[in-house]
């Protein structure tokens, strides 16, 4: 199911369909597309969370999924701002409470 709001839906978008066939969990990008969920969701993808554990994706995959969370930004930058405001504020209160 492809949302209104999905990249797949424009001529200049990111073609995700390579990215898409290796990991197939992250279709849920065209589900939640349009959301703050999303860009939460876009960023994290990036972004090692398990303290080094992480293998990360390889290089034409990371490059989709960067592609698709400035297409993100682009068209919803409301949530942008959002995310931002949201992790300078953790990381703030990580360091005034650590």
């Amino acid at each position: 199911m492809i949302t209104p709001y999905s990249p797949l839906t424009t001529e200049d978008s990111t073609d995700t369909q390579a990215l898409y066939a290796r990991f197939p969990h992250l279709i849920r990008i065209e589900l939640l597309w349009g959301s703050l969920e999303c860009r939460q969701f876009l960023s994290g993808l990036l972004t090692d969370d398990r303290g080094g554990h992480r293998d990360g994706f390889p290089a034409e995959h990371a490059r989709t999924i960067f592609s698709l969370l400035m297409e993100h930004d682009a068209a919803f930058p409301e949530f942008e701002e959002l995310a931002h405001r949201a992790a300078w504020h953790d990381g703030y209160q990580r360091r005034a409470l650590g």
